[in-house]
C-alpha cells in the first residue's frame, strides 16, 4: 500500500467528522453552559413578569415554555440546523391549512439565528431557543384547535380539546422537538381528517385558480332554463369549465342551453347547497359570480370551524356528524362515512343547537309531536288561514283522552 495514501486517511476522516458535527450542533460547545444560565434567567423572567417579548414577539405560551425548560434543566432544545428547516416547513403546512404564515414569527426566528451564529452571546442563543419553541407551540396549537376559542362564541360549547388523551402536553412537545422530523411528527399527531382534508385540497385548488386569474363572470339577467337559447350560455360554459363542473373537452359553442350544460349546472348547484334543478336564478347567478377570493376566505373559515371539533372527532372515530349548514348528516365508522341523509334545520331565529353528546338509543320512524313554539308560531297561524292545513301535512289532533 502506498504510505502517502495510508497517512491521508485519518486526516480525511477527521475533517469529515468535524464538518458533520458542525452541521448537527448549532450552538458552540463552549457556549452551551452560558446558554443554560441565560435560559434559566429568561424562564424566571417569564415566570414573574406579566408580559414578556423576545425580539418584539410576545410569548403567549408562558406556562408551557416555563414548564418545558424547567423539566429539561434549562438545556437548549434547538441545537440542530435541521430543526429550523422543519420549523419553516411547519409554517408552510399551516399556510396550506388556511392559517396565515404571517401569524408565525419565522422571520424573527431566522434573524435571531443568523445574529447568534455571527458572534452572538448566550442571551441571543437563549432568546432564539425560546422564540423557536413559542413558534412551534403556536403552530401546533392552531393546527389542532384553531385560532379562535369557540367557547368565547358559545359558552355551551362542549367539544373535547386535547392533543393526545391522557398524555402530558410537555411530553408531546419534547417528542416533536427531539424527533428526526418535526413535520412528520406533527402530521402524525394531527392524523387524517374526514372534515379538514377535503377542505385543504379544495383550498389548494382555489388558490391555484386565483393565481391563474380566477373565472369569467356570467352576465346576469332573466332566469335561464334548460332548452333556452341565450348569448349568456357560452359564458356559462366557460365559467363551469374553470371549476371542473363541465368537461374541458365539451366543444359545443352553441347558444342553446343543452342537456350536457344542464348536468354541469346541476352539479355546480349541488356543490353549493342549491336546489339542483338546472334553473339559473338569482341565487345560482350569485354563486357563479362570487369572486374566487371570497371562496378562499369561506374555505379558510370552514377549516377553522373544522379544527374546533377535530380533537373529539379524531378520538371518537365512530360517530354521527351533522352538517347544519349543509342540511346533511353522516354516520361515520372508523373515520369513514358509511351512510348519509338529508336533515331538517331550525330557522335562524330558532337555531339548531351545536353540541356533542353520547347517543343512548335510537327510535326509528317515530311519531312527531309538534313542539309548543312551532305550534304557536307556525302551525296555528297557518291553520287559521287554511282549515285543511292539518290534513295536507298528515297531522292529527289528540285530546287529553
Amino acid at each position: 500500500m502506498n504510505p502517502r495514501v495510508h497517512c491521508c486517511i485519518p486526516f480525511v476522516a477527521t475533517v469529515f467528522v468535524f464538518v458533520l458535527l458542525s452541521f448537527l450542533f448549532l450552538i458552540p460547545v463552549s457556549a452551551q453552559d452560558g446558554v443554560r444560565d441565560a435560559l434559566r434567567n429568561r424562564v424566571e423572567q417569564l415566570l414573574f413578569t406579566e408580559a414578556v417579548r423576545v425580539a418584539g414577539i410576545p410569548i403567549n405560551a408562558k406556562e408551557l415554555v416555563v414548564e418545558f425548560y424547567s423539566r429539561r434543566d434549562f438545556r437548549p432544545a434547538w441545537v440542530r440546523d435541521q430543526q429550523f428547516v422543519e420549523l419553516r416547513a411547519l409554517v408552510v403546512l399551516a399556510d396550506h391549512a388556511g392559517l396565515p404564515a404571517v401569524d408565525y414569527p419565522i422571520e424573527r426566528v431566522e434573524g435571531l439565528r443568523a445574529a447568534a451564529r455571527h458572534g452572538g452571546g448566550p442571551s441571543q442563543w437563549a432568546d432564539l431557543d425560546i422564540l423557536a419553541t413559542e413558534t412551534l407551540i403556536r403552530i401546533g396549537y392552531q393546527l389542532r384547535f384553531g385560532k379562535v376559542n369557540p367557547q368565547r362564541l358559545d359558552p355551551a360549547w362542549n367539544f373535547q380539546r386535547s392533543i393526545r388523551a391522557g398524555v402530558d402536553p410537555i411530553d408531546t412537545l419534547s417528542e416533536v422537538i427531539d424527533s428526526d422530523s418535526m413535520t412528520e411528527q406533527v402530521r402524525t399527531l394531527l392524523g387524517p381528517s374526514l372534515i379538514s382534508d377535503p377542505l385543504i385540497a379544495a383550498l389548494a385548488r382555489y388558490r391555484a385558480l386565483e393565481a391563474a386569474g380566477g373565472w369569467p363572470a356570467v352576465p346576469e339577467g332573466e332566469v335561464l332554463k334548460p332548452g333556452m337559447s341565450d348569448p349568456r350560455v357560452n359564458s356559462l360554459r366557460d365559467r363551469l369549465r374553470v371549476t371542473g363542473d363541465m368537461d374541458d373537452k365539451s366543444s359545443s359553442e352553441s347558444e342553446r342551453y343543452d342537456e350536457v350544460l344542464e348536468q354541469a349546472v346541476k352539479q355546480f348547484q349541488a356543490r353549493h347547497g342549491l336546489d339542483p334543478d338546472g334553473v339559473i336564478g338569482q341565487r345560482t347567478y350569485s354563486a357563479l359570480n362570487e369572486p374566487v377570493s371570497v371562496k378562499i376566505n369561506k374555505l379558510r373559515a370552514s377549516l377553522e370551524r373544522a379544527r374546533w371539533i377535530s380533537s373529539g372527532v379524531q378520538q371518537d372515530r365512530n360517530f354521527i356528524l351533522v352538517n347544519i349548514a349543509g342540511f346533511q348528516m353522516a354516520l361515520v365508522r372508523d373515520l369513514k362515512p358509511v351512510w348519509t341523509a338529508r336533515i331538517q334545520v331550525g330557522q335562524p331565529y330558532r337555531q339548531t343547537p351545536v353540541f356533542r353528546g353520547e347517543m343512548e338509543y335510537l327510535v326509528f320512524n317515530p311519531t312527531w309531536t309538534v313542539p309548543p313554539t312551532i305550534l304557536s308560531k307556525d302551525v296555528l297561524p297557518k291553520l287559521q288561514q287554511d282549515p285543511a292545513y292539518l290534513d295536507a301535512h298528515n297531522m292529527e289532533v289528540l285530546d287529553r283522552d
